[in-house]
Order: C-alpha cells, then structure tokens, then sequence
C-alpha cells in the first residue's frame, strides 16, 4: 500500500497542476488518516506533533527552514519528526520540502513573468544552482525549458 500512495504523490508532484494540488491534498488526508488509525494510543502525543509541524512546514516553506527548526516548534525531537515525516509521508523531509518548493515554483512559471532567479528565491531556494538541480530531479527539465514548454501550450 506505502508504494501505491508514494506513486500516487510523485504523479501529483510531478504533475504540479492546480487538480493535481487538490489530489495531493486528499491522498495527504488519506495518509493521516490511515496513519492515525495504525498509530497506537501513547503515539497520539507525536501525531498531533506532526499536525504542527505539517502546518508549520506549510506556511514556512519558502523560507530557510531544517528539521531541527520544525521539530523545535513541534515540540519534538528531531529524530522522531524525521521517522514521523517518513512513515506518514513516504518522503524524507528535505525531500518533502524540495517537492513543496518546486511545485510553488513551477506555479510561478506557468502563471507569471518574474526572472527565473527570483522565482527561485521566494520559493526558497538560497541559490539558483540549488533550485535547478532540485527542479530538473522533480520535473526532468530545466526551469527554463518548462517556462517555454508552458509558452507552447506544452504544459497546462
């Protein structure tokens, strides 16, 4: 089932369109769900834990954050907000941050006309070559080749 859903959320991802976003959004509920049900009563300290930091990484993405700075606000340990992140979001949390950023960014391509360095920038990233390397792995083309794929018509 784990495989099922992290196909599901890298389609989601990968797609970064606005139904793709609403999808995304209910297969993350359904995981809560599902996860809630399998957590044992004593581990319903560090799911509410989790809705914390989930709610913080949401509203903070675009800014310089680390697991350490999240946990801290969960109120957890690091470690456990890392083992909690992987077991409810089949990602690690960098990876879960990268995919955040990027699909804010390709947002941005798509909908408007900033410089590519400055998408970069107020999705997150603190260098170009950061936020390249992170789109071509997520997306498999450069920035600069989805903005034009976008122009054609390519991509929605």
């Amino acid at each position: 089932m784990r495989k099922i859903i992290y196909l599901l959320l890298s389609v989601c991802l990968l797609c970064s369109c606005e139904k793709f976003y609403g999808i995304f959004e209910k297969i993350l509920h359904f995981i809560d769900i599902y996860n809630k049900c399998t957590f044992k009563s004593h581990e319903n300290v560090d799911a509410d834990a989790f809705e914390t930091a989930f709610e913080y990484i949401h509203n903070h993405f675009k800014e310089a954050i680390g697991l350490g700075d999240v946990a801290a606000k969960a109120g957890i340990h690091p470690v456990t907000l890392s083992k909690l992140f992987k077991n409810r979001t089949m990602m690690n949390f960098n990876a879960y941050i990268r995919h955040l950023r990027c699909s804010f960014a390709a947002e941005q391509l798509r909908n408007g006309d900033a410089p590519i360095t400055e998408i970069a920038f107020i999705s997150g990233f603190g260098c170009i070559r950061s936020f390249n390397r992170a789109f071509i792995s997520i997306y498999g083309i450069t920035p600069s080749d989805y903005r034009e794929m976008v122009d054609k018509g390519c991509i929605l």
